[in-house]
């Protein structure tokens, strides 16, 4: 086994960890975007073409009632598409029946990892959490997937 490199000990130099800051990660993002990035510090190698896909939650409440646990996050698919030295952003729900569902109902439907639908423990009983497509995303076979670690991959059109 070799030895570590590490000669220096790097430590935050911060008196404190900032909690509004890491609950901020955690707001709603209730507008779907569209847009050239133009304040980028340097320049992007023009020979960079494709797509980054990332996905994460992005809704954490519906009806002004909060999930219980971020992990119920409706997914959010953010695109970052580089093309000729420029940057190209847009975000998308996952459109899940959850979501579309939940959207017109303004109020909590589904069973999530840590959200409960009202009516208590029978109501909730034998029902499976839903699946918010909001944890990753890959392309496979031809085909960009949402992904979720309780359910099936969510099929995604990657050009809207």
């Amino acid at each position: 086994m070799s030895e570590s490199t590490l000669t220096t000990e790097k430590t935050n130099k911060t008196d404190s960890f900032d909690i509004p800051s890491f609950h901020g990660g955690l707001e709603n993002l209730e507008t779907e975007y569209n847009y050239y990035l133009n304040d980028i510090a340097g320049e992007v190698p023009t020979d960079i073409k494709g797509t980054f896909f990332r996905n994460g939650p992005g809704r954490q409440k519906i009806g002004g009632k909060a999930f219980g646990h971020w992990f119920d996050g409706d997914g959010m698919l953010c695109a970052f598409t580089f093309n000729e030295g420029t940057v190209h952003f847009k975000n998308r729900y996952v459109k899940t029946p959850k979501y579309i569902k939940e959207t017109e109902a303004q109020k909590v439907l589904y069973r999530g990892f840590g959200t409960q639908i009202p009516g208590g423990m029978f109501a909730n009983f034998r029902k499976m959490p839903t699946n918010p497509a909001n944890t990753n995303t890959i392309y496979h076979g031809g085909h960009l997937l949402a992904l979720n670690e309780g359910g099936k991959p969510w099929e995604l059109t990657p050009s809207s």
